[in-house]
This record gives structure tokens, sequence and C-alpha cells, in this order.
């Protein structure tokens, strides 16, 4: 039922033009294991989130693209939540640290898991439509 429901084409097939982020967010991940001062892991998580955020908004379009109503909808719903959920885990992964940099480095690594993990539920989604 659900595959029926979601036959509609994406923006991205639409277009043939799916921007890719691989290529910078490999080199920031080579450029992260060879950081060896904190500022520095600090300055490169954050680029990569912000990578990794821009990843996850172009997936999840390219899903609310596929979806008919009300299924879109509901899933717009669930992102707004799940964006709300990732806020309050950030700033709990901040507070557990008093020092501002390890605070921040905590906060960015707690990002970058959520928004993989949702990147990962996004994926599966979008692979049992096609």
């Amino acid at each position: 039922e659900r595959n029926n429901q979601m036959t509609n084409p994406s923006l991205s097939q639409q277009l043939n033009w799916a921007p890719s982020l691989t290529d910078p967010k490999d080199v920031l991940d080579t450029l992260l294991t060879d950081s060896q001062e904190l500022d520095q892991k600090i300055t490169r998580l954050m680029s990569l989130a912000y990578i990794v955020d821009a990843q996850l908004y172009i997936q999840f379009r390219d899903l609310i693209d596929r979806l008919p109503e009300p299924a879109r909808s509901a899933e717009i719903e669930h992102q707004r939540n799940w964006l709300n959920e990732r806020k309050i885990s950030l700033t709990q992964a901040f507070l557990e640290f008093k020092d501002e940099k390890a605070a921040r480095y905590n906060a960015a690594q707690a990002f970058l898991r959520a928004s993989n993990k949702r990147m990962s539920e996004i994926q599966q989604t979008l692979t049992q439509i096609n």
C-alpha cells in the first residue's frame, strides 16, 4: 500500500539533477582525521555538519517530492518533530562539558550522529519507493 502511494517522481528525477556533497564531505572527513588541534577539529566538524545538514535536506526534499498527500504532510510533521529532538539532543550534548571547546566538539558529534542516522532512515524509505 505504501509503495502504491509513492509514485510521484522527485524533482531531482524530473530534472535529472541531484547535487552531490559527497566529495567535499570526504575531503573534510580526511582533514578531520588529520587534525591535531581541538580548535581545528571543531572548525572542520562544524563545516562537515553544514554539509551533512545540506545532504539531509536534499534527501528529505527528494522524499517529500515523491509522496502524495496526506503522506507528505505527515512526513513533514515527522521531520519537524525530529528537528526539534535534534536541537534538544545538541543542547544536552553541549551541556555535558563545562569547557566550551569540548562542549562544541561534543555537540557537533551529536549533530552528525543524529543527522547521519536520519539520512539512513530516509534512504531506506526512498529505496522502498524505488
